[in-house]
């Protein structure tokens, strides 16, 4: 069963789209995961420059971005459509 991660420095839920960036920014190796929000302090970004490299590499076929880390649901998930869907 898949769990819910929240955010290392904030605690907010994350999303599958979230995770795989962090995972592709931060090295497959980490065992952190941050929000947009905080993963844009940590690299000098914009959360929109993040959902642009997002968008990039689930394009790009990067497979990190095909995989479900967490299970989404309901109104949870309609908020980070844009994230998800790369709009």
């Amino acid at each position: 069963m898949m769990k819910r991660l929240g955010c290392a420095a904030c605690g907010r839920t994350l999303y599958n789209t979230e995770i795989a960036l962090n995972l592709k920014l931060r090295g497959k190796a980490s065992s952190r995961f941050f929000c947009l929000t905080d993963l844009g302090e940590q690299t000098d970004s914009t959360e929109e420059e993040l959902q642009e490299m997002a968008s990039f590499f689930r394009e790009n076929g990067c497979a990190l971005f095909s995989q479900e880390y967490v299970v989404e649901r309901g109104d949870e998930q309609r908020e980070h459509l844009a994230v998800d869907k790369g709009t």
